[in-house]
C-alpha cells in the first residue's frame, strides 16, 4: 500500500503508544514562545486547535493528567473545531509551535499508523457496511464524514451472566461513559471475530471482563477475546483489562494474578459502581464521590506557640519543677567537664613589669 494522506487519516488512528510518545514531549511546560507566540507545549496546541477558555483552564487546574492526549480528545470532541481534527494538522500545528524535534521524530510513527489504520479500513470493507463501519455508532458518525466511534470500555461476560452485563452497562451510561456490548452495537454481518479484536486493540480504552465459571469452562471465543486483551495491555504498557467477579470462580492461573473488582467485598468499603467508574473513566470526566477526600476533622488552633507541647500531670512525659531543675544541673556539669583545658606550654605568660632603675 502507498503512502498515505495524512490530512485524510483521523486522529483516532493513532495508537495508544503514539500518543504516549507525543506526551513525552510536550507535557512537560516550556518558558520560550514560539515565534507568533504560542507556548511551545500542549497549552500552544490546545490555543491553535480551538478549545475553550473552559476546556483549557480544566486542564491547567490538573497537577498529574496525560495533557495532549486530553487536547486530543478534546480537540475531537468540538463540535465546530478551528482546525480539523486529522494527523496532517497536527503536523502542521507542530510547525508553527516551533517544535520541527517532535515533528521530524514522530513523522515515521505518524505515517505507520495511517497505514495500519487504511489497511483496518480496508480489511473491514467486505464484511461490513459499504464505508466499513464496525458498530451501529460508527454507521451514523461516517455519512457525517467523521471517524469511527471510540469506546471508553468494551464488556466481555458469558451468556448465561447478561443480566450482570445489563446492570454494569445501564449503570455506567447513566454516568456517560460509552460503553460497546457486542450483542447490543455491532452490525449485522460483520465478522464478529475480527470486529471485536479490532476495538480491543484500538477503539476501546479499557475491557471490563466478568470473571464467572461459565466464562472459564464454556465460552471459548470469549476466552481469547480475554486473553488478546491482556496481550494489548501488556504491549501498550496500560492497564488495559479490568476484572470483576459476582461469586466465587476458578480463574486460570494466567489471569490469577490480575486483581479483581469483587461486588461482595466491594460493599464493605464502599459503592461496587463507585469503584467501576472510577477505573474506566477517562481522564477528562469528574471522579466518584468515593475518591473525593474525606473530611479529617482539623484540631483548633491553640494559643501556645507550637514548641511548647501540651501537658499534663497525668501524662508519662509530664516533669516536675524538681525534675527540670536536677536535669538542667546535670547538664551544666557536663557542659563544664567537657571544657577543653590548654596545656601550659601553649598558654601565654603573662609580662611582668620590669622594676624601675634607681
Amino acid at each position: 500500500m502507498g503512502k498515505q494522506n495524512l490530512f485524510q487519516t483521523p486522529l483516532s488512528a493513532l495508537k495508544p503508544s503514539t500518543q504516549e510518545q507525543l506526551g513525552l514531549v510536550l507535557d512537560s511546560r516550556k518558558v520560550i514562545r514560539s515565534k507568533d507566540g504560542y507556548l511551545r507545549d500542549w497549552r500552544g496546541l490546545a490555543e491553535k486547535v480551538g478549545l475553550t477558555a473552559t476546556q483549557q483552564n480544566a486542564l491547567n487546574a490538573k497537577t498529574q493528567c496525560h495533557f495532549t492526549a486530553e487536547v486530543l480528545k478534546y480537540w475531537q470532541a468540538l463540535s465546530d473545531p478551528k482546525l480539523p481534527p486529522n494527523v496532517g494538522t497536527l503536523q502542521e500545528v507542530l510547525k508553527e509551535l516551533d517544535r520541527w524535534d517532535v515533528h521530524d521524530d514522530l513523522t515515521p510513527v505518524f505515517e505507520l499508523d495511517a497505514e495500519n489504520f487504511a489497511c483496518r479500513t480496508a480489511d473491514a470493507l467486505p464484511f461490513g457496511s459499504e464505508k466499513g463501519a464496525l458498530t451501529v455508532d460508527d454507521t451514523y458518525l461516517l455519512e457525517k464524514g467523521l471517524p469511527p466511534q471510540q469506546y471508553d470500555v468494551m464488556l466481555l461476560y458469558a451468556d448465561q451472566d447478561i443480566h450482570r452485563a445489563k446492570e454494569i452497562i445501564e449503570n455506567l451510561e447513566e454516568r456517560h461513559i460509552r460503553v460497546f456490548d457486542k450483542n447490543r452495537d455491532l452490525i449485522p454481518g460483520v465478522f464478529e471475530f475480527d470486529a471485536v479484536l479490532e476495538l480491543i486493540a484500538n477503539r476501546c480504552n479499557k475491557i471490563v471482563v466478568i470473571f464467572s465459571d461459565h466464562l472459564f469452562q464454556n465460552d471459548k471465543v470469549n476466552n481469547f477475546h480475554v486473553s488478546y486483551a491482556q496481550l494489548v495491555g501488556i504491549e501498550t504498557n496500560m492497564r488495559k483489562m479490568i476484572p470483576v467477579t459476582f461469586g466465587s470462580c476458578s480463574v486460570p492461573s494466567k489471569l490469577n494474578f490480575n486483581f479483581r473488582l469483587d461486588y461482595e467485598k466491594s460493599k464493605l468499603f464502599g459503592n461496587f459502581f463507585d469503584k467501576l467508574y472510577d477505573s474506566v473513566r477517562p481522564g477528562h470526566m469528574p471522579p466518584s464521590t468515593q475518591l473525593k477526600l474525606r473530611n479529617i476533622p482539623v484540631q483548633a488552633a491553640s494559643d501556645k506557640p507550637h514548641d511548647q507541647p501540651d501537658v499534663s500531670p497525668t501524662d508519662s512525659a509530664y516533669l516536675s519543677e524538681t525534675v527540670l531543675s536536677e536535669t538542667s544541673e546535670a547538664v551544666n556539669k557536663v557542659r563544664q567537664k567537657s571544657k577543653i583545658k590548654i596545656p601550659k606550654f601553649f598558654r601565654k605568660k603573662k609580662k611582668v613589669a620590669e622594676p624601675l632603675l634607681a
